[in-house]
């Protein structure tokens, strides 16, 4: 692979460090296959090295190969975690990672296994097995880990050749990338490439998914993060009652795309551990990352709750263990945040019960738009601060909050910032199809964010604003006994709230809030005490108002009314508490040609 970057100064640094622990000359055929160029810069710290190459590595190349580097601290908890409490075999155990870089977690298990007891010799000849797709990052992984022999060791250790490979762990056949040397390993760890689906470089084209899909043995891939199929691959690669740790985009927890692979690892594992990230992990990826741990075994997926331990943030604090059904329709369950949600999951009086008869969908109908919809109206939409207040409008996730359309800010659209886009709805003429579909949701209806702490809808109640993809829209049926408010409030319940916790916790682009689909809103239980439904309607109506005046107060008043409504008795778990501290507050409202 082409970094689109010199290593001469990074092999320069490395010659330093060397020339620090005199031992310079041992280490010069390992310089030499790597490119140096006989270059010494003087060090004064003692790593680093794959920082620099990151650092160097085009912007666009990384994100083609979701190349994102691991914080050192990371590694060791990691490797720490999926080690477990030390054995009697001391540190004999063999570590491996897929997509090693520049060597983060091989030198983390070096230093782990050091600390049980394991010599460094052993170690470095016979323990450690990395793979990467880039040469140049394998160079420096072994650099690193021959670093970490001359400041453990007092000597200059390498890792046999075919035990660091330039290499694609997802091809080939089960015995991985090391051609079955190693035999199954014990451990494998590791923060494997991501890689989306819908759009851009890091898409595979369908015979690539055809032929990991069958390698991988599972029926589709879909649209599931290549990170995903990393971790499929690691717990074939080791031994019955071996363990996995990777890092992973928490959209793999519970995103439907990733469901296959979720079946196909809860008939091989099971999950023992989580760590949740946070902001301060220091990961230059920008998405929120966790990491499951598990334990092959080869055997079906328990039948009963299993207890989860978890930790969190760069020092991996302990949180409390969550206790759940983990199966391949979710794992949001383990990442709901720091703290446990409310134990409640019904409400009788408010009508939790799953029947489809009864539900959002049975009384509206409910559509995301398609990628075909978000990127043919761009053509059609511009900027115009000017604008009548009914004429159409372009709404975007970030500008839905509960019952308040926000326009203290720019809108992002399709690469632009504007401050109020506006749809040329008579220009749409031009393409049937787009013109259909806008036509068919220029009626009153919710339109819901897809994404957030809770369900966030607003009510379009002249039919005037035009959904982005994907934000969600709901237009009620002409037959239905409810009406737009209706929905909105049974949406906006708390119950609601906690029930897409349920199902997608964590899954976020922040890692705290819950991406949302339109199957998932459309499945909805619809409240079954009309009275109550009947105020929390009113609420919404009343708080939507509120925010067109800028009346924060009342805004956040009708909103606590809402909720109280539709929770009333059934409060067993502090569910409407919890909801108002996930719910967003007010934040402001620059109203346009007021």
């Amino acid at each position: 692979m082409n970094s689109g970057f010199d290593l001469a100064s990074i092999t320069a640094r490395a010659a330093g460090l060397f020339a620090g622990f005199d031992l310079l000359d041992a280490a010069v055929p390992l310089l030499e296959a790597a490119g140096w160029d006989g270059r010494t810069e003087s060090v004064g710290d003692p790593g680093g090295l794959g920082r620099c190459y990151e650092r160097g590595i085009e912007p666009a190349l990384r994100h083609a190969r979701g190349i994102h580097y691991t914080p050192l601290p990371i590694a060791r908890g990691l490797v720490r975690s999926a080690l477990g409490p030390p054995s009697d075999d001391g540190g004999a155990v063999r570590v491996g990672d897929q997509a090693c870089g520049s060597g983060a977690f091989l030198v983390a298990a070096a230093d782990e296994l050091s600390s049980r007891g394991a010599p460094p010799d052993a170690i470095v000849a016979e323990q450690l097995f990395g793979a990467d797709l880039d040469p140049n990052a394998v160079s420096i992984a072994r650099i690193e880990i021959a670093l970490w022999s001359a400041r453990v060791a007092g000597r200059v250790l390498i890792v046999p050749e075919d035990h660091l490979v330039a290499a694609d762990a997802l091809s080939g056949d089960g015995a991985g990338p090391w051609g079955g040397r190693p035999g199954p390993l014990d451990v494998v760890v590791g923060n494997p490439p991501f890689g989306a689906q819908l759009k851009g470089g890091t898409v595979r084209d369908r015979d690539t998914q055809q032929l990991l899909a069958h390698r991988l043995g599972v029926g589709a891939l879909g649209y599931a993060d290549t990170s995903a199929l990393f971790l499929l691959r690691a717990v074939d690669l080791v031994a019955p009652g071996g363990r996995v740790a990777l890092i992973l985009p928490t959209s793999v927890a519970a995103a439907k795309s990733a469901g296959p692979i979720r079946a196909a690892l809860a008939d091989r594992a099971r999950i023992t551990d989580v760590w949740i990230g946070g902001d301060d992990v220091g990961f230059d990826a920008a998405v929120a990352v966790w990491a499951p741990i598990l334990q092959k075994t080869g055997q079906a997926p328990a039948t009963t709750p299993i207890e989860v331990r978890r930790s969190h943030g760069v020092v991996f604090a302990p949180l409390d263990p969550v206790e759940v059904d983990v199966d391949a329709s979710s794992w949001a369950p383990l990442l709901q945040g720091r703290h446990r949600t409310p134990a409640a999951r019904t409400a009788p009086g408010a009508g939790a019960v799953d029947d489809p008869e009864g539900s959002v969908a049975s009384v509206a109908s409910v559509s995301a738009g398609f990628r075909r919809h978000f990127y043919g109206l761009v053509p059609f939409v511009h900027d115009d601060p000017a604008a009548a207040p009914d004429t159409p409008a372009l709404v975007t996730t970030g500008a839905i909050d509960p019952c308040h359309h926000r326009v203290d800010r720019p809108v992002r659209f399709a690469g632009r910032s504007m401050q109020r886009p506006v749809v040329d709805v008579a220009a749409l003429a031009a393409d049937r199809a787009l013109d259909d579909w806008v036509r068919s949701l220029s009626v009153p209806k919710v339109l819901i964010a897809s994404q957030g702490r809770v369900l966030e809808a607003i009510v379009d109640a002249t039919g005037s604003l035009v959904p982005s993809t994907p934000v969600i829209a709901v237009v009620p049926d002409a037959d239905a006994d409810v009406d737009i408010w209706h929905l909105a409030a049974a949406i906006s319940s708390p119950f609601a709230s906690l029930r897409l916790h349920d199902e997608a916790g964590g899954t976020g682009m922040d890692g705290k809030g819950c991406r949302v689909t339109a199957g998932f809103v459309g499945a909805l239980p619809l409240p079954t005490d009309r009275v109550a439904w009947d105020e929390a309607a009113d609420a919404a109506r009343q708080a939507t108002e509120a925010s067109a005046r800028d009346d924060a107060t009342t805004w956040a008043d009708q909103l606590d009314r809402l909720g109280a409504a539709l929770v009333g008795r059934h409060d067993h778990g502090d569910v409407l508490g919890w909801w108002n501290q996930q719910r967003p507050q007010w934040r402001g409202a620059r109203l346009l040609n007021r």
